[in-house]
């Protein structure tokens, strides 16, 4: 699990670097904004209406068979792009569908843990993952800035290809060995009635509403990093692909730092982590618009990766610990639907919002609007009075 995890996601990572730097050296801050937002619109999509297929088959059959059919339309856009001249809106559509078949691969990735991983060892397993994911992401964010300049586009979808091959290959050896959390339901087999049964869970259960909108602020709070990076890179900081590259493994590797030291310190009091977390992003995020060297966006996003670990690694333990395995799949899918939605409309507008006043105030716009709210969030403890938080 944590082999294929890391294999798949150095391809990916390293394809992710090529294809927005590609993209945006095509294009305009606007279109590559719009990029992004068709992206996430998709996740919101495919995370929404797909989530009965999350608990109806085994997450390990669902896993496997996404990532062979990525690695079947990598390899057939980066052929197609080897001998014709297409147009890059193609790449657009590849990576929507890539997203689509993401949005099952990772709720299924999370339902699976419960199956191979005893409860009381959740939030270990969850940082060991955090940690192992962001190795292969650190490799292909490293080797994605590099080899942009050395390789054609078409070599480096063939590389990704081969990295879903063999995650493929090697998810073949995950054994399931417990049920934990378990609950038999008499739910209809009828896919709007199952559909309809998850997302009525959520808007049932108090506490999964209060942890998407902190989820959703935390998100709005950190939209920059993901939509207006590279021209920040660019623009502001006047770096290259590599600096680009050098940013984003500085994220990279304050992921990894903190979900280490979870894992040394074996986190309690999720909840409290789970609303800190995302206060301390957004002032990450305030003091990037200041800045203007590359060192010191490299120490403030090293921080920000900190800060992001210490959000994720309580968000998916929390559902894991407190809802139903039954429920599992469309709980996690519902969530990043509910979170992704919003989150879309904030990438749309931030290209519109740095073109209107400037890059450097777009991202001072999205810390601050993060900050307000979680603060507010914070101010009314939603967790409080909730009997789960332990």
């Amino acid at each position: 699990m944590f082999l294929a995890s890391c294999v798949s996601t150095l391809g990916a990572s390293m394809t992710y670097i090529a294809l927005y730097w590609y993209y945006f050296e095509q294009t305009t801050v606007t279109s590559l904004t719009l990029l992004t937002t068709a992206t996430f619109l998709a996740g919101f999509v495919f995370n929404l209406f797909l989530t009965p297929i999350y608990d109806k088959y085994d997450p390990k059959l669902l896993m496997r068979t996404t990532m062979l059919i990525r690695c079947i339309i990598l390899l057939f856009v980066g052929l197609a792009m080897y001998f014709f001249d297409i147009s890059i809106y193609y790449m657009v559509v590849m990576m929507i569908l890539l997203v689509a078949l993401e949005s099952i691969y990772d709720p299924s990735s999370i339902k699976i843990i419960t199956r191979i991983v005893k409860e009381g060892d959740y939030v270990t397993a969850n940082s060991w993952i955090s940690i192992l994911d962001r190795v292969g992401f650190l490799i292909g964010m490293l080797l994605g800035g590099i080899i942009i300049a050395l390789i054609d586009i078409e070599m480096i979808l063939f590389i990704e290809a081969m990295s879903f091959f063999v995650g493929f290959i090697l998810l073949y050896f995950v054994q399931e060995t417990y049920k934990v959390n378990e609950q038999e339901t008499d739910e209809s087999d009828n896919y709007f009635v199952f559909w309809k049964n998850g997302i009525t869970y959520i808007f049932q259960t108090k506490w999964l509403l209060w942890l998407a909108v902190i989820a959703i602020a935390a998100n709005l709070a950190i939209k920059p990093t993901v939509t207006l990076l590279i021209p920040y890179t660019s623009e502001v900081l006047y770096g290259q692909s590599v600096h680009y590259s050098i940013l984003e493994v500085s994220s990279i590797l304050g992921v990894m730092m903190m979900a280490y030291v979870i894992v040394k310190f074996k986190m309690q009091k999720l909840f409290h982590w789970f609303v800190i977390a995302p206060l301390l992003q957004s002032m990450c995020i305030i003091c990037l618009s200041f800045n203007r060297t590359i060192g010191i966006a490299m120490v403030l996003l090293f921080l920000l990766g900190m800060f992001i670990s210490l959000f994720n690694v309580p968000f998916t333990t929390i559902l894991k610990k407190y809802v139903p395995n039954s429920y599992l799949g469309r709980v996690r899918g519902g969530m990043i639907a509910l979170s992704t939605s919003l989150s879309s409309i904030g990438y749309a507008f931030s290209g519109v919002i740095s073109d209107k006043v400037g890059i450097v105030q777009a991202i001072l716009i999205y810390g601050m609007l993060g900050l307000i709210i979680i603060l507010g969030m914070a101010i009314l403890k939603p967790f409080k009075y909730t009997s789960i938080d332990k």
